[in-house]
């Protein structure tokens, strides 16, 4: 069973929490988490750092767990959608292009609030639903409709 912190990594951040060391951190539970390996009690604890670090102010450390999180299919609603809502594209951009956890409820209030790069990933995702299509073709300008039709 893979270990998600070992005392070190907690020690470290404790002691030295720079963007560095939370982000090597991030990655590191994004990795054990996307393993498939934790047991129900370490999945929950990943789950509370990442609820944790999904406030973090650093734009780089909510862009890690996005990319490393952007394709798992057992991440939280709650978790997917605070990574999708966030006020920097670069890290809302790679959840509304993978993330299978967002419904298309979530997706219809993203086009129906947001703008640009966002209605473009949402229109890139491999599958557009009907609804998700119509909302981005009404709100949406010409590139968002190219992309939808490829």
């Amino acid at each position: 069973m893979q270990q998600l912190l070992s005392k070190d990594d907690v020690t470290r951040l404790l002691e030295t929490p720079s963007d560095g060391v939370r982000i090597d951190t991030a990655e590191k539970v994004s990795l054990a988490y996307s393993s498939q390996t934790l047991n129900a009690d370490q999945r929950a604890i990943a789950e509370e750092v990442f609820r944790l670090l999904v406030t973090d102010q650093s734009k780089a450390v909510r862009e890690s767990i996005s990319e490393n999180l952007k394709s798992s299919e057992t991440l939280p609603h709650d978790l997917a959608v605070k990574l999708a809502n966030d006020i920097d594209d670069s890290v809302a951009v790679p959840m509304l292009q993978c993330s299978q956890v967002l419904n298309d409820e979530d997706l219809i209030e993203i086009v129906q609030n947001m703008a640009g790069e966002r209605m473009a990933a949402i229109a890139g995702r491999p599958q557009v639903s009907e609804d998700v299509s119509g909302e981005l073709l009404e709100r949406g300008d010409e590139n968002v409709a190219v992309r939808l039709i490829r």
